[in-house]
């Protein structure tokens, strides 16, 4: 089960949500850990923009932790 009321922090590279962006020849498995299922990363957001609520980095420092 996910704890959807617990702040967490995700980061995506642009590049990730890019289909087209120029591939670098790099051997096999830093080549496959790189763009394996590239394609599904703009999906993937989509879901995590659905699933779960959003907001600023500041607003979770002041809200849980009384900070800013």
């Amino acid at each position: 089960s996910v704890n959807k009321t617990r702040p967490a922090i995700i980061y995506i590279h642009p590049w990730e949500t890019y289909i087209g962006t120029p591939r670098l020849e790099l051997p096999f498995i830093p080549k496959f850990i790189t763009y394996y299922n590239l394609n599904l990363a703009l999906d993937k957001l989509n879901k995590l923009l659905r699933d779960f609520e959003f907001t600023s980095i500041k607003n979770v420092l002041s809200a849980y932790y009384g900070l800013i």
